[in-house]
């Protein structure tokens, strides 16, 4: 899932099922609108959230990283972390530190 607010890219979550997207999205919404509440009131363009999987899928990042790992980008720094066990993934978030809510954050 990749969030945009105020026209920029925010944040992307991913999840190694749909059961844990489900379980969390309801926080994930109610977070979005609490970050968005003093943002520009601007769409984010699709092709934004493109270039933004893309980037993620070029960049080289650890497992289990329980502590956000800051990760140079294009886009400006990222903050990575992730959740996984011997079966796979179970949650990775990415932040975007670019984004002029998280910039100083």
């Amino acid at each position: 899932m990749i969030i945009g607010i105020g026209g920029y890219i925010a944040v992307a979550e991913f999840f190694g099922g749909q059961s844990g997207l489900a379980a969390r999205w309801d926080g994930i919404i109610a977070a979005a609108r609490y970050e968005a509440q003093h943002a520009q009131n601007r769409e984010t363009p699709g092709y934004l959230a493109r270039d933004f999987a893309t980037l993620l899928e070029r960049t080289p990042v650890g497992d289990n990283l329980a502590a956000p790992e800051q990760v140079a980008s294009p886009l400006g720094p990222l903050a990575v972390s992730s959740f996984a066990l011997a079966f796979g993934l179970i949650h990775a978030a990415v932040f975007n530190g670019g984004h002029p809510a998280l910039a100083n954050a």
